[in-house]
């Protein structure tokens, strides 16, 4: 956190002066001014140059919410139109997947460190495996869901199976796997998927917030009202997902579980299938590598409130909150 009487202050503002700042220097000199306001209390200044250095990032990009809407819809009809046998699947891997999902900023790095702890838990970060597949994948409305399922089995649990660890379970903390919950529990009926929820302002507010700048998947995050969209997404695919597959869900509701993060740790511990093991109460002292930008909360205890905090930006946030609201989603 940044001190009023940082060295680092008078550098920044000089350097924001210069007009033959290359457009890069100028977002990231833009943002990092933003974080030093934000720290000392300044809204205004904060806003003011978190703002300027995401309009900086959007020129360079070429990102639209409707292809988003169009990816989703796709996967929603498929599971809507299809019919689907329970396969037996003959074949064993060594390891089983805990898929952690949500939107990113809601928790999944706190419950992935948490998790990871345990002696028979690796935690794997945000793997691009399934993403890749889902994407890459040569799969419309009308690919036979076996061969489709046995295709995606092979192509995960081959890969993760690539991941030096002895452990019996690997954690995919890749948040963006919502969209692949069908997929999983059709193809990987073995695995244990987590889904995170948070106050959805909370969630807006701090992916607006973060430094996702050329982070994959991420283009969404740098427009207050696409955040919003991109949520509203998010909201309607988990729906549809619970009532499609009830009860086979690990939810946690991120500000809920703070409260009490014992007793709900033991909770979640018990779900996957392990044994409690009295080290877990101590996560930020697991030395993981960990590479979002949830890294000082993860090495920190567990704090309450956060996702209050939004509403000191409030004024800031009217967008958000106004498609959120026009789409019944409660803040």
């Amino acid at each position: 956190k940044i001190d009023k009487n940082d060295n680092i202050i008078p550098i920044l503002k000089e350097l924001i002066k210069n007009n033959n700042l290359h457009p890069k220097y100028e977002q990231d000199i833009s943002y990092a001014l933003s974080k030093v306001y934000f720290d000392i209390e300044n809204v205004d200044l904060g806003f003011k140059y978190l703002t300027k250095a995401k309009k900086l990032y959007l020129k360079k990009i070429d990102f639209s919410i409707e292809g988003e809407k169009d990816s989703f819809k796709k996967v929603k009809n498929y599971f809507s139109i299809n019919k689907f046998n329970i396969i037996d699947f003959k074949d064993t891997y060594k390891v089983s997947p805990i898929f952690i999902i949500g939107m990113p900023r809601s928790g999944t790095s706190l419950i992935e460190q948490i998790i990871s702890t345990h002696s028979e838990v690796f935690g794997a970060g945000e793997l691009k495996i399934m993403p890749r597949i889902f994407y890459d994948a040569n799969w419309n409305e009308k690919t036979n869901p076996e061969e489709l399922f046995r295709f995606v089995r092979k192509e995960y649990l081959s890969n993760i199976e690539k991941i030096d660890t002895s452990k019996k379970f690997i954690v995919d903390k890749m948040p963006f796997n919502f969209f692949a919950v069908g997929f999983i529990l059709n193809s990987i009926p073995e695995a244990k998927i987590i889904h995170m929820s948070r106050n959805p302002m909370a969630v807006c507010w701090s992916n607006y917030k973060s430094n996702f700048f050329d982070n994959t998947g991420m283009d969404y995050a740098h427009k207050l009202e696409s955040i919003a969209e991109y949520y509203i997404i998010y909201n309607e695919l988990m729906n549809f997902w619970r009532d499609k597959y009830p009860s086979r869900l690990i939810e946690i509701d991120y500000d809920k579980f703070v409260l009490d993060y014992e007793t709900n740790s033991k909770s979640v511990i018990a779900e996957i299938g392990l044994s409690w093991e009295n080290k877990i109460l101590n996560f930020y002292e697991n030395k993981r590598v960990v590479e979002t930008n949830s890294l000082l909360q993860v090495r920190s205890k567990v704090y309450q409130d956060s996702s209050q905090k939004w509403k000191k930006y409030e004024k800031y946030l009217t967008s958000v909150m106004e498609i959120l609201d026009n789409n019944n989603i409660k803040f």
